[in-house]
Order: structure tokens, then C-alpha cells, then sequence
């Protein structure tokens, strides 16, 4: 049967549209069929809307073949646009229908399009106060409306991009954005990007970007600016910068100074239509204008000018130009530094000056800057003659007096001015008077560029003396004693300068005398001067001195010599102070050691400690007496006699004096050394104690038997001790009675000394006892004495007469006593009878 599918196109407000192409879908009902297909043409709507199917398409529809076989639906797509061919993945912009197959033969599908889906853009730049020669961006960022393409099946209409697994279209998408600058080459850039441009030309542009997708839909927005030429930047410089090297970057005085353009642009068009106007302030000397002004210069104009005053100066360059739509002014102003041409003045000196004999030559040459400029040099050198020096008198030389160093003062009583000023002379010589630091001053006359003007510079000089310094070198500072003969030598230094042929003399002093006890007195018992100097001499003469006492002594060395400038005396001092000699240590001995008897003779011995031999003399005082008693005195029993030893001043060296004491106690003896101790006779003492020692005997009585009935009984001096001392014995025997006991005394005077004494008891000792009393002490009442008479060496006495216990003074001599007690006893028949008797002593 006939089949026919056909409809009109309308836009959303019900107007017909035309040129919409329609384009057919058969499916298969196995929806993966490969011969599910496209119509192989589309169907295009006339100017009323209308379109249709050709018959091929609508047999498709209408059999009962698979393309319909279980579906009461077919598709279709329109196209807006797009080119002659259309495959099923190349649609520029789809919309799928989905309608149900009606039953009557004919199918009228009228369709309603729906609205474009145009870009979205959703940032977008356009560049603002647009100059010419600088690169501008623009940039967007935008997307595509997809928001239909989920839209369910069945309803009217719906984006698709695939259909039962079969590709339908490739859906919206945004293809390159055109960039337009307001001239004829737009460019199309890839999508969320930006273009760069540069304007040539001033004008007005319109900016546009436009963005599309590739069904031919598209968005676009669009911005007016006004594009201007850029403002030319200002410049200038000049030459030269500097006019010399000395002070660097400076320019002076009237040097011409040639400005030059150094403005640029980015358009390039500084020359033409531009113009220039060049204001160039300065000021003569009188402080009048001077200012130069160049109107309507050209870009390689070149202005020049010299400047007449020194200063900073205003340069302006005034650009007059055009933006592209109104005249305009710029400016430019720097400031130009004029300086006036200088000198730093600077001299030297040729020497430093020591002495009026001396030429120095000053010289400027040190002086810098533009020293080119310099006309002139006048010197002020202020010099003098001095006055004499008030402290000791010196002065200058008078011109008539012999100077090593020449010309000196016409009158030397008083200060002389000798100011040298010398005028229009580079390098002045001249000599010094005077060794006062003097303040010298050159002027200097130079052009500074634009007139004569002068410079000072004011040094003091220094100067120096020849100069000695005494000093004394003194050979022994401390001599020993008059004969040490000291050398003073002038140690002074010489000139500080190399004039080693420059002399000079000096003056010795030496502050000395004799005092009077000093040994070479020639005047003895006076103080005596010998005070010694040495005057105007050679500076090598050695002053050569004894010095006479003890006391310290200044010595004084005068220097005269020409410093270089006036007459100079010098002095320094010293002191020499001599001593004693020392460590002389009196002393002596004796020999024996102890004498014990009058006739001992002691020997005395000098052992004094003298290591420099001073030795004089010797004076002894050796104390001793005769007591009462020596047997060898004039007074013996009357009175002591003195008997010491004085010896006065014995110059005998090797003396040793002798003396017999006379006394056995303790004597002092005194020693007195005279010795030399180098300018006075001096003594030391030494004074001692003597001891004595004296004989003795220990006496004792010796008998050869008991006294046993009436016997001869033999008795001994059995003493010990200074026996060869004895003079003779007494002996006395006590014979007491019985029973009276009365005392019968035996006498014998004047024995010879240790001889045997023979003596028989008369009476018994016995009392009437018991034998069993036996013995006691009471029996002994026999008693025999011993007297000894000796010489003790010294026949010392006690003077009284009586008898001691031990000794007996008597005489002058001296007697030991030794009593002894003896029992007489008669015979006894038997130990074992006892018996009483009375003895008569007649019958004993």
C-alpha cells in the first residue's frame, strides 16, 4: 500500500522555517543490526516549512520488513545548516524525534524546533588605555549547554548521542574562537585561550571574541577602545663630562658644552611630526642672565653653549608631539655642575734645617690640580736673628765673631727680623737664622676659568739643633781610700747630625778637700780645699782626681758648642762618694792560755784581720797588780801595787808583747789596732779577759801503825796536789791525860817538807768499858794536825790571820791544814776477859 511521511517545520513561535534539513532513521528490530541505518538523503523544507519523504524512504516505513516489525516508532533528525553530505557521526547540530507510527496511510510529523544551544562564555579580558607598539591579550574561558542530552525515551525530543548502542551524532562541541582586533586579519584560536596583538596605527577599534561550536552556533561579545601613540620618553645628555682627570666628573669654567637629543619612542616619530625647544639657564659674572633658549629644534639639533658663572645649572628639553587625536607637551630638566678651575697648594723643603749655614730650597711643586692655570708664586719666609737666652746668656753670633756655620746677627743683644718675601718665584732659597719653627706661606695666582684669583697654603717648618747631650762615665764611683786615683771621662754624645768635623770644649769640676784628720793633710789639723777644675778643653781631656774624704763630691762637666744657631753651654753632674776600707777585725791571743804562777811569762799575739795591709800601730793596756801579799811587791803587807802594762802606739808590725801577772784574778787586756782607713788614721779595739789559775794541795796524814800500847808511831805528809809548792810543815800532837784529860801539846815548827815525824803516845784513850762496849768514837781523843805552808804562784792572802777549816792565811802565806783523831789503845790479854781498869798514867 502507498505510504507517505511528510510535516512542517516551525521555530518556537510557530513560524514556518525554511531550509531545515530532515533527515530519516530506519532500525532494524535487533537494535544491533548493522543494517540499521540512516536515510541516504535528507529532506529539506521549502519556504512554507513543508518537507517529505521520498518513496525509497517511505517503503522503508511502511514494510513490513524489519525496520518496523515490533516498534510502532520512527526517528528523525533535523539539521540547521551544515554541508550537502551528512553521515550519521558528521551532523553539525542534531535533534531527535521519537514518534509514534500512526495507522492511517499518511503520517503528517511536524516538528517544533528547539532553541539553538549556543556557547557559554564564562570569563572573558579585553585590554584597557590601548597605546600603540605594545602587545595587548584578550582571553575567554567558556562550555558548551548539555543539559538536554539525558532527556528519557519517549519524549518528544530529546539530544542523543548514541541509540541502541548505534552512534547517533557526536553531540555539541566547541570548536576554535575567532579573535578580532578591529582589523581585517581575526584569528581563530583554540578554545579557552587568549590572542596577543600590537596596533600599529592609532585609532578606534572594536574588540570582539567569538566563541562557536560545531553545529554553527556560536556567542560573542565585543568592547570599543580608542588605540593612541605612546608619549616619547625624554632624554639628553652633553659633552664633554668632565674637563680633566684630576677631580674627576667636573666641568669648569667657559669649556663649550654641546648638548644632544638622546629622547626615544616606540612609535618612531621623534623627527617628524615632533618639535623640540631647548631652555639652557646660566648667569654671566655680574650676575646678569645669560640663559640660552632654542625654539623649534629638530631632533639632531645640537645646541652648544659656554657658561659664564660657576654653579649648578637647569638644562630643560621640551617635546611638543601628538597621541593620534591631540597636540601634547613633555619635559625634561637635569642639571648641568659648572666648577671653577682650582689648585690644592702644596711645598716641600729641601732639608730639614740645622744650622744658619744651611740653604733650603722650597718647592711647589707638590701642589695639584690645574696647575696649568698658575701664573704666580709669592713666598712669605718669616726668619729672625734671635735674643740671647736669659738663662745662661748665650746669643746669637755677631757678624765679627768666627762662626763654624757663618753669617751671624748684627747685633746679638736683642731679636733681629729677618723675614724673607720673595715675590713671582717658584722656588726661593734662603737660610735660616733661627732654630724657632717658623710658619712659611706661599700664595699661589691661578685663572679659575673666568678670572684671577690666588690660593694660600701656610707650613710650619721644623727645625733642628745640633745637640749634645753630656754624660759623665766616672771610672769608681766609690773609690777606696786617697790613693785611688778616679778617671772622669766626658761621655757626652755627639752632634745628632754626621758633622762629625764640628768641635767643641768643655769644662771639668771637681768639688773636693782635706779634712783634718786626713794623713796627707798638707796642712794638718785644717780643712784644706782641693777642689780641682779643668777649663776650655779638648772634649776627649780626662779629668784624673784623688779624692781627699768621705763625703760625696759633685762633679761637673760644662759643654760649649755651636748648635747651629747660637751658642750653647750644657752641664750635667754626678757624685763620687769614696769609702773606708772595711772588714778590719781586731784581735789576739795569749800563751799559755791560763798562767798560774807570778813568774809565768805570757805572750801576747796580734790576730787582727787586716786583708789591705792599713796597719799603723799598736797600743796595748794588759791590767795587773801586786796584791798585798806577793812576797814580790815594794808594799808587801802595806798595800796593792799596780803593775799594768802600757804600750803606746808601737809601729812594730810583728810586736808581741810579754808580761808577768802578779795576781791570780781576772784581768781585762785591751788591744787597740791603729790602722790607715784611706784618708784618716783610724783604731778598732778588742778587749779580753784573762784567768788565772793557783796551786793547791790536798793534805793528808799517814801513819805505819795502830797506836797499841805505848809505841812509836811514824807519821807522814802523804798530800796531794802542788807538792813541789810546800815550803816546810807544822805538826802538833794533842796527847790528852787520862782521866783528866788534860792537854799535853807537842809542837814541831818549820819540818822539812814531807820528812817522816816520829811520836809515841803517853796516855791511853781508853775509859774504863765493858769489853762488850767495844770501841766508839768516843775513845778517839788523840788528835794530830798537819799544816802545810806552799807557795800558790801568786801568795794571795785572806788577811785575817786565823785558821780555816781547809787553809790558814797568814803572812802572806798560805797554809793547808789537815787534823786528824786517834784512839791509843792499851794491850789487851784476851777478847775474852772483861775487865775494869784504871790506868794510871805513869804506868802506861
Amino acid at each position: 500500500m502507498g505510504f507517505s511521511c511528510y510535516g512542517y517545520v516551525y521555530d518556537a513561535d510557530g513560524n514556518a522555517v525554511e531550509g531545515v534539513k530532515v533527515l530519516p532513521y530506519f532500525k532494524k528490530v535487533d537494535s544491533g543490526s548493522d543494517d540499521s541505518k540512516w536515510s541516504d538523503e535528507y529532506y529539506e523544507t521549502d519556504s512554507n516549512g513543508y518537507y517529505s519523504y521520498s518513496p525509497e524512504d517511505n517503503a522503508l516505513l511502511t514494510s513490513e520488513g524489519s525496520y518496523k516489525k515490533g516498534s510502532d516508532h520512527f526517528y528523525c533528525a533535523y539539521v540547521m545548516g551544515g554541508g550537502e553530505t551528512i553521515d550519521s557521526l558528521d551532523l553539525n547540530y542534531a535533534m531527535f524525534h521519537d514518534y509514534e507510527i500512526p495507522s492511517a496511510d499518511d503520517i503528517q510529523v511536524d516538528i517544533t524546533l528547539l532553541p539553538v544551544r549556543s556557547p557559554v562564555i564564562d570569563s572573558y579580558s579585553f585590554p584597557d588605555a590601548v597605546l600603540t607598539q605594545h602587545e595587548y591579550q584578550m582571553s575567554e574561558e567558556s562550555y558548551t549547554d548539555t543539559s538536554w542530552e539525558s532527556a528519557d525515551k519517549g519524549e518528544d525530543r530529546s539530544q542523543k548521542l548514541t541509540y541502541d548502542l548505534v552512534d547517533i551524532f557526536d553531540g555539541h562541541q566547541l570548536i576554535d574562537t575567532v579573535y578580532s582586533w578591529g582589523e581585517p586579519d581575526d584569528r581563530e584560536i583554540a578554545n579557552n585561550s587568549s590572542d596577543s596583538y600590537k596596533f600599529i596605527e592609532a585609532g578606534d577599534y572594536t574588540l570582539k571574541i567569538k566563541v562557536r561550536e560545531k553545529w554553527n552556533t556560536y556567542t560573542e561579545v565585543t568592547k570599543d577602545v580608542r588605540v593612541k601613540y605612546n608619549e616619547p620618553v625624554l632624554d639628553f645628555d652633553w659633552t664633554p663630562t668632565q674637563t680633566n682627570d684630576w677631580e674627576g666628573a667636573k666641568i669648569k669654567g667657559t669649556e663649550e658644552i654641546t648638548f644632544r637629543n638622546k629622547s626615544t619612542c616606540l612609535d618612531d616619530r621623534l623627527s617628524d611630526p615632533y618639535t623640540y625647544k631647548w631652555t639652557i639657564e646660566d648667569k654671566n659674572q655680574d650676575d646678569s642672565d645669560n640663559t640660552q633658549v632654542v625654539d623649534d629644534a629638530k631632533y639632531d639639533d645640537e645646541p652648544k653653549h659656554q657658561f659664564q658663572s660657576a654653579g649648578d645649572k637647569t638644562v630643560t628639553l621640551k617635546c611638543y608631539w601628538n597621541d593620534g587625536f591631540e597636540d601634547k607637551e613633555v619635559e625634561i630638566s637635569k642639571t648641568i655642575s659648572i666648577y671653577p678651575y682650582r689648585i690644592i697648594p702644596e711645598f716641600t723643603w729641601s732639608a730639614t734645617p740645622h744650622n744658619r749655614g744651611q740653604e733650603i730650597e722650597f718647592d711647589p711643586s707638590g701642589t695639584s690640580g690645574d696647575t696649568d692655570r698658575i701664573s704666580k708664586y709669592d713666598w712669605v719666609i718669616p726668619d729672625r736673628y734671635p735674643a740671647p737666652d736669659n738663662d745662661n746668656g748665650l746669643y746669637t753670633f755677631a757678624d765679627d765673631e768666627d762662626s763654624v756655620f757663618g753669617e751671624g746677627s748684627s747685633d746679638n743683644t736683642q731679636e733681629v727680623d729677618n723675614t724673607y718675601e720673595i715675590t713671582d718665584t717658584e722656588k726661593p732659597k734662603i737660610k735660616f737664622h733661627s732654630v724657632v719653627d717658623e710658619d712659611v706661606k706661599v700664595t699661589i695666582t691661578y685663572n679659575d676659568g673666568w678670572k684671577d684669583v690666588t690660593d694660600e697654603i701656610t707650613k710650619t717648618t721644623s727645625k733642628e739643633k745640633y745637640t749634645v747631650t753630656p754624660a759623665i762615665v766616672i771610672s769608681d764611683k766609690a773609690p777606696k781610700g786617697r790613693d785611688k786615683e778616679v778617671t772622669h771621662t766626658n761621655n757626652s754624645s755627639e752632634y745628632t747630625q754626621d758633622d762629625t768635623d764640628i768641635g767643641y770644649t768643655i769644662d771639668w769640676y771637681v768639688d773636693d778637700e782635706y779634712k783634718e784628720c786626713n794623713l796627707d793633710n798638707p796642712n794638718p789639723g785644717e780643712i784644706t780645699d782641693n777642689s780641682e777644675e779643668l777649663l776650655d778643653k779638648d772634649k776627649d781631656t780626662e779629668m784624673k782626681h784623688n779624692y781627699q774624704n768621705t763625703d760625696t763630691h759633685t762633679v761637673k762637666l760644662v759643654v760649649r758648642y755651636d748648635d747651629g744657631w747660637q751658642r750653647q753651654e750644657v752641664s750635667t753632674t754626678d757624685t763620687v762618694t769614696p769609702v773606708v776600707y772595711d772588714g778590719l777585725v781586731a784581735d789576739f791571743t795569749w800563751s799559755p792560755e791560763v798562767p798560774k804562777d807570778r813568774n809565768d811569762e805570757v805572750t801576747f799575739e796580734n790576730k787582727s784581720t787586716d786583708d789591705d795591709d792599713r796597719f799603723r800601730s799598736y797600743s796595748w793596756v794588759i791590767e795587773d797588780h801586786y796584791n798585798k801579799w806577793n812576797p814580790d811587791s815594794d808594799k808587801y803587807g802595806e798595800e796593792v801595787v799596780d803593775n799594768t802594762l802600757i804600750i803606746e802606739h808601737d809601729t812594730d808590725k810583728d810586736l808581741r808583747p810579754t808580761h808577768k801577772f802578779q795576781d791570780n784574778t781576772d784581768e781585762k787586756v785591751t788591744m787597740t789596732y791603729w790602722y790607715d782607713d784611706g784618708y784618716c788614721e783610724a783604731k778598732v779595739h778588742k778587749e779580753k779577759i784573762i784567768s788565772k789559775d793557783t796551786y793547791i794541795i790536798e793534805p793528808e796524814i799517814a801513819t805505819d801503825k795502830a797506836m797499841v800500847g805505848k809505841v812509836e808511831v811514824t807519821y807522814t805528809n802523804d798530800s796531794t796536789g802542788s807538792t813541789s809548792k810546800m815550803l816546810d810543815e807544822k805538826w802538833v800532837w794533842n796527847d790528852k791525860t787520862f782521866p783528866d784529860e788534860d792537854d799535853e801539846i807537842t809542837i814541831r815548827d818549820d819540818q822539812e817538807v814531807q820528812a817522816e815525824q816520829k811520836f809515841t803516845w803517853q796516855y791511853p784513850s781508853r775509859k774504863p768499858y765493858s769489853a762488850i762496849d767495844g770501841a766508839t768514837a768516843d775513845n778517839k781523843n788523840k788528835t794530830v794536825q798537819l799544816e802545810v805552808r806552799i807557795d800558790t804562784g801568786w801568795r794571795n792572802d785572806t788577811d785575817d790571820g786565823g785558821i780555816g777549816d781547809d787553809n790558814d792565811s797568814n803572812g802572806g802565806q798560805v797554809y793547808w791544814l789537815k787534823e786528824k783523831q786517834y784512839e791509843a789503845s792499851p794491850y789487851e790479854i784476851s777478847s775474852t776477859i772483861t775487865y775494869e781498869t784504871n790506868v794510871d798514867d805513869n804506868k802506861w
